[in-house]
């Protein structure tokens, strides 16, 4: 079947122009933060979806929860039942399977919701500062709370506590490899105590650390998950373990600033992200040797928790003025038969064409050219 190809051409200019729009966005971010919302809120926790990046939940001071569905273009409330300046949310949690199971640790307790942020139950009473979950199995959750750990089977419907502690637990992270293995962290007035268990809770170890993590500072190489980060309020900085908790180092260079947050690039380990309480955030690629500032177009340098998506491109920080997104580490753009490559974005393409004068439906073939734009042959 012939046709002209200046006709091909010019839908393709089209459609390359209405999907530009969206690859702007993508792309605008590349390794500089841009403003996403939602406007005028503190942001103390994040998630985003492993399913799916454009899905991003934000935890308020204010103790509301804001969803967005398309990269923080807009944002939407998501459960009015938590909004009270009296129960800010500490820590958010997506069941990896089922992302419609969110998990919302606050002032007020733990609550749950079934239908994505659409309605809320709570069901623990102890604020809840932090939690992790067993990668192998979503539906094996912990909560960090003002009493100590708690663990949940099925989704967070019930929990059981496996740990008492003296203080709150600010930290928790769960070993990827062998999830019988959990570490919890409070801070008590001589220094955080590093509690570990190798087997699933029926005992646990503990060690006194001289250094004060921050909530949610507590943070697990996913390769080499004998490495840890800790991010300190006293004295400041990164500090690191290489031999699963049972010594730490100082892991800070020239970072002597208080560490809200530290966010690991799954792909790429040695690659770590620092949030900090007045510098914006600061970037390794040494594992914690050296810190440089990674605050291009960071307008907020009060920084209270960073995300990372499941494909360690989408970097997301917290702020006293909501959320910032950097486009991190984009992923190559490797064009195929049914996508285009658009301002490095992939683009799926669904095309038909009808011939007039036979009345033939044909499906459509993206051809890449040595330009921006794309063509389309037909059989």
């Amino acid at each position: 079947m012939e046709i002209q190809e200046g006709r091909i051409r010019s839908l393709a200019i089209g459609i390359a122009l209405l999907a530009s729009a969206v690859a702007s966005h993508l792309q605008a971010g590349e390794n500089r933060w841009t403003s996403n919302g939602p406007t005028g809120e503190r942001v103390l926790s994040l998630a985003i979806d492993s399913t799916d990046p454009a899905n991003v939940y934000a935890g308020a001071e204010s103790g509301g929860i804001f969803k967005t569905t398309n990269f923080g273009l807009t944002w939407s409330a998501a459960g009015t039942i938590l909004v009270s300046v009296t129960n800010p949310v500490f820590s958010l949690s997506i069941d990896s399977v089922n992302s419609e199971t969110i998990l919302a640790g606050t002032q007020r307790g733990l609550f749950r919701s079934a239908d994505a942020g659409g309605n809320w139950s709570r069901i623990l009473s102890e604020t809840t500062y932090i939690l992790g979950a067993n990668p192998a199995k979503p539906a094996t959750v912990y909560a960090g709370t003002a009493r100590g750990v708690s663990k949940s089977t099925d989704g967070g419907a019930s929990w059981t506590e496996k740990l008492a502690a003296v203080a709150a637990i600010y930290g928790l992270v769960v070993d990827p490899q062998k999830p019988s293995t959990v570490y919890a962290a409070d801070t008590e007035y001589y220094g955080a105590v590093l509690y570990k268990t190798g087997d699933d809770f029926r005992s646990w170890t503990q060690d006194v650390e001289k250094f004060y993590i921050n909530r949610g500072a507590l943070a697990i190489d996913p390769k080499q998950p004998s490495t840890l980060y800790a991010g300190t309020v006293f004295p400041g900085g990164v500090f690191k373990s290489t031999d699963a908790g049972a010594t730490w180092r100082a892991a800070s260079g020239d970072l002597a600033e208080p560490v809200t947050a530290v966010a690991i690039d799954r792909h790429n380990p040695s690659t770590l992200y620092a949030g900090t309480s007045s510098l914006g955030v600061y970037k390794s690629a040494d594992g914690g040797s050296s810190w440089e500032p990674f605050n291009a177009g960071l307008t907020q340098p009060t920084v209270d928790s960073l995300a990372i998506d499941a494909s360690g491109t989408h970097l997301d920080a917290g702020t006293a003025r909501g959320v910032f997104e950097n486009h991190v580490s984009p992923i190559p753009c490797v064009p195929e038969s049914d996508a285009l490559c658009l301002m490095g974005n992939r683009f799926q393409l669904t095309l038909v064409a009808r011939q007039l004068s036979t009345g033939r439906v044909s499906a459509g073939r993206a051809v890449i050219k040595g330009d921006r734009f794309g063509y389309f042959s037909l059989p």
